[in-house]
């Protein structure tokens, strides 16, 4: 399970950022994940929670944003969303919706993986 190394990631990044903004009562944390990254929300969210007990913060709220694939057709610049973007098969080989073409598309979203805010004082 990666949801305990991300939530031990994440912990260790607000601690830095509150030590440096001198701050001292985590409120909430916001992360966008993208679908590429595998996160199960919900895994995500026990690990953070397991990892709060130890820390003076344990009533901090996470919000997990997961953000969708979005492909870019590299023949006719279309944007569009994987018809089953849930399947690893759907980023190698995803019909463009507007001319047909198959492979080579850009990733432009789904591969996020970022805190969007900390909320503390």
């Amino acid at each position: 399970m990666h949801e305990m190394s991300i939530a031990q990631s994440l912990m260790e990044i607000v601690k830095q950022e509150m030590e440096k903004n001198n701050m001292n009562n985590l409120l909430k944390v916001k992360v966008r994940a993208g679908k590429i990254n595998a996160i199960v929300p919900d895994a995500l969210q026990v690990c953070f929670d397991i990892l709060l007990q130890d820390t003076p913060w344990p009533g901090a709220v996470l919000e997990i944003e997961t953000v969708p694939i979005k492909l870019k057709c590299q023949k006719c610049g279309t944007i569009f969303v994987p018809k089953d973007e849930d399947l690893f098969p759907s980023l190698i080989q995803s019909p463009c919706p507007k001319c047909g073409t198959d492979f080579g598309h850009e990733i432009m979203s789904g591969k996020e993986l970022l805190i969007e805010y900390i909320e503390a004082e």
